[in-house]
C-alpha cells in the first residue's frame, strides 16, 4: 500500500507541494586550469517536493549545524537506480546532486534519509548551498549544443 499518496491530500492541504528542479550529478568531472573539479550535472528535471524542517534533535547530529541550513526534503522519485535522487553513489560515481527550490535556492542532497523509491517516493537531506554556485550542465546530444555542454550560472539561468 502506497501510504504516501494516502496522506498527499492533507499534506498539501496544510503545505502545498513545491516545484523544484533536480539535478542528477553525471559521475563526471571537468578541471580546470587551477586543477580544481567542478562537477557536470545532467539536464534539469522538474520534481514536486516537500521542504521542511529538520527536529532540533536531529540537528544535534550533524557536522556543521552552526553555518548550515539543512531541511528534509521529501520528493516523488523513481524506482530506478540511475534516476532517482542520490547523495553519494559509488557504482555511477554520483557524488550528491543538486536540486533548485521555487525560490531559485540550491540545495545539496547530502543524505538519503528515507528510501521509498519503491512505493514512489523519497526523503532527502539537504543542505543550502550559501556562495554563488556555477552548474556544468550536460546537454542532450541532440539538442544543438556545439560542445554539447553548457554552464548555467547561480540564478539557473544559461548564458
Amino acid at each position: 500500500m502506497n501510504l504516501h499518496k494516502v496522506v498527499r491530500g492533507p499534506i498539501n492541504a496544510v503545505a502545498r507541494d513545491r516545484l523544484c528542479t533536480l539535478y542528477r550529478m553525471t559521475g563526471k568531472q571537468e578541471r580546470d586550469e587551477r586543477g580544481l573539479t567542478t562537477p557536470v550535472f545532467a539536464p534539469g528535471e522538474e520534481v514536486r517536493a516537500q521542504i521542511q524542517s529538520e527536529r532540533a534533535a536531529a540537528l544535534e547530529h550533524f557536522e556543521r549545524v552552526e553555518t548550515t541550513t539543512t531541511r528534509r526534503i521529501y520528493l516523488y522519485a523513481e524506482y530506478d537506480p540511475a534516476l532517482r535522487p542520490w547523495a553519494q553513489w559509488r557504482p555511477l560515481a554520483r557524488s550528491g546532486d543538486m536540486l533548485q527550490d521555487d525560490l531559485g535556492l540550491y540545495w545539496l542532497i547530502t543524505d538519503v534519509i528515507e528510501d521509498f523509491t519503491h512505493e514512489g517516493w523519497v526523503s532527502v537531506l539537504g543542505v543550502l548551498q550559501t556562495t554563488p554556485i556555477t552548474l556544468r550542465i550536460e546537454e542532450d546530444a541532440d539538442s544543438g549544443s556545439d560542445d554539447g555542454e553548457a554552464e548555467r550560472g547561480a540564478d539557473g539561468v544559461l548564458p
